[in-house]
């Protein structure tokens, strides 16, 4: 993305689109980054040739129309957040910003929820500098915060999470997370993380709770508002988890839903937001379908918006530390053995996500039953290894024991394992349990200095590792 930025703004038949960048500032601070970068420098390293970066670009610039989206796989690695804003960055330089056919915001019929500026304020701690997610530090650390000499994590509570397979730690996050005054769980399963709680609590499905759909605008064609009514009463005692944190807000002596007239707990939730937009969860109720047609923002809307009558940075100070960050983290790639093996993350569709474990139809599917290392054959034939050997993973973080598949599909150095299994001692997922496959997150880096400390996003993709036979 810096290699194609650089050579927009250095051919002389293209260039940043002066037109678009009107009163946009910054712009000196982003062009001295991606000088840095030029499509030979960055080539070796990418693994794609320079000729075809500067094709790339050229494309993307001289398009009617173009668009970018990065999500998962690049968000996940060692610089997520440098990946996504220069996205943004090549998006907005060639016009294609808040412009049809280009990157729009979705409208989404609703304001964003918006929080105290000290919520995201950069924190400075013994295990180092972050700027907090809507408040929450990097999962990376929560190892080091339990056990924090000065101010301990001494309680927590997961929501339809597994900290304990789907962040990096293994075995020593296990004995940390065990160590907690106190652990609740809320979900359907008792899973890996549930097994060390002290409490589990039992979560309404989606067809047990009325509910507002707010987060998938974006990827609808056209955009709707829709409320749904519960489908069937919960099984037991299962309660929602607005509910629930009612009820502990209660304990604790603070205010709640609970407390609120009435038992309308989703309008007292969402209607200040939707009042913004003309909306209201009663409206919806009383709507054909209980659903609401959202307008298609007009293309300008966003970036008039944001400029206002003032000048809009691109290259704020809060991001300068990132930049600075990416040429060391450059030159160690430059330094590496040019044999290093490079282990991301394989989605696969029977395994999103660790509560998929238990799902019998999922796990009858072919190529569910584990998950192995799938590597490249000329990799393997390098290292005397054959399809279906049983293999070490390892690094400075750990190592995994599974079997070989090979996939002609991967480039050469790459190897790949799909995560969320390691349900050896998850006997509340007793399906999973019976296929437990291992821990990928195992090798992945945690402690100071293992997160995106913009965005706090553990590095979870591109992660060094060895191969040999088990």
């Amino acid at each position: 993305l810096a290699a194609m930025l650089c050579e927009i703004e250095e051919a002389e038949d293209i260039g940043f689109d002066d037109d678009a960048l009107g009163n946009v500032t910054g712009l000196e601070a982003l062009r001295a980054f991606v000088r840095r970068y030029p499509a030979e420098r960055v080539a070796a390293i990418i693994g794609v040739d320079a000729e075809k970066i500067r094709a790339q670009a050229r494309a993307f610039a001289k398009a009617p129309r173009a668009a970018i989206h990065v999500s998962t796989g690049v968000n996940m690695g060692r610089q997520g957040a440098l990946a996504y804003y220069l996205a943004q960055m090549l998006s907005l330089v060639t016009g294609n910003l808040d412009r049809a056919g280009g990157n729009i915001v979705a409208g989404r019929g609703l304001s964003p929820m918006m929080l105290p500026p000290e919520v995201s304020a950069p924190r400075s701690t013994p295990f180092g500098d972050y700027v907090p997610a809507r408040g929450t530090p990097p999962g990376a650390l929560l190892a080091d915060m339990i056990r924090s000499p000065e101010r301990p994590v001494r309680a927590l509570i997961s929501i339809a999470g597994n900290p304990a397979l789907s962040i990096g730690g293994g075995e020593d996050l296990s004995d940390a997370l065990e160590s907690l005054d106190l652990l609740v769980c809320l979900d359907f399963y008792r899973n890996a993380t549930g097994e060390l709680a002290d409490w589990v609590l039992p979560a309404a499905d989606w067809f047990e709770r009325e509910d507002l759909n707010y987060f998938v605008q974006g990827v609808q064609r056209e955009p709707y508002l829709q409320w749904t009514d519960a489908v069937v009463e919960p099984l037991e005692e299962r309660k929602t988890d607005a509910w629930i944190f009612s009820r502990f807000l209660q304990g604790l002596g603070m205010p709640s839903l609970l407390d609120l007239p009435g038992d309308d707990m989703i309008s007292a939730v969402w209607n200040g937001r939707l009042g913004e937009h003309g909306h209201s969860i009663a409206a919806l109720r009383e709507a054909p379908g209980h659903l609401v047609r959202i307008p298609h923002p007009e293309p300008g809307h966003f970036l008039g918006d944001l400029r206002g009558e003032s000048d809009f940075d691109c290259c704020p100070p809060m991001l300068h530390d990132m930049l600075d960050r990416a040429e060391p983290i450059f030159t160690s790639l430059v330094e590496e053995d040019g044999g290093t093996l490079k282990l991301i993350t394989r989605r696969t569709n029977t395994m999103l996500n660790s509560g998929f474990q238990n799902v019998k139809a999922l796990r009858d599917m072919q190529g569910a039953a584990t998950n192995p290392l799938y590597m490249h054959p000329r990799d393997a034939l390098e290292r005397g290894l054959r399809d279906g050997q049983r293999v070490v993973v390892r690094n400075d973080q750990g190592e995994v024991q599974t079997e070989l598949a090979l996939d002609e599909k991967l480039r050469e150095g790459v190897v790949a394992m799909t995560h969320g299994f390691g349900n050896a001692g998850t006997s509340g997922m007793p399906i999973a349990q019976s296929m437990p496959g291992v821990n990928v997150n195992v090798l992945s880096p945690v402690g100071p200095g293992s997160f995106d400390p913009l965005g706090g996003m553990s590095w979870l993709t591109g992660i060094q590792v060895e191969v040999d036979a088990a």
